[in-house]
């Protein structure tokens, strides 16, 4: 396995790692609220919004956190992520592994 292909491995791992404890969170507590007597209405209602959103913000922290790392723009990735979630960070693996393979065909080309 070449290099770029572990490193695009450890990326995709690592927003799994951050992505899916957070969704499965968000729906656990929103399941117990919906199931839930006790506690006022109108709490139980914002801090579902605020979880519905949880992914938005885990996709925009995290392209904001590993843009950098391909010279690219942090906060236009972690603004991009909070507005469009997982599409964001599907063209984040999209852009970064184009831009890779042209650079190696650049690389080729410029080879005697």
């Amino acid at each position: 396995m070449p290099l770029g292909e572990k490193m695009y491995k450890k990326e995709i791992q690592s927003f799994i790692i951050w992505y899916i404890p957070a969704i499965i969170g968000a729906h656990f507590i929103s399941i117990a609220l919906f199931f839930s007597e006790s506690g006022s209405v109108s709490f139980g209602y914002r801090v579902d919004f605020v979880l519905s959103s949880l992914g938005y913000f885990v996709c925009g922290i995290w392209l904001f956190i590993n843009s950098p790392r391909h010279n690219l723009n942090k906060w236009l990735w972690g603004i991009f992520g909070l507005g469009v979630h997982l599409f964001a960070v599907v063209l984040y693996f999209i852009y970064v592994a184009f831009n890779k393979s042209l650079k190696e065909g650049t690389a080729q080309s410029a080879a005697p």
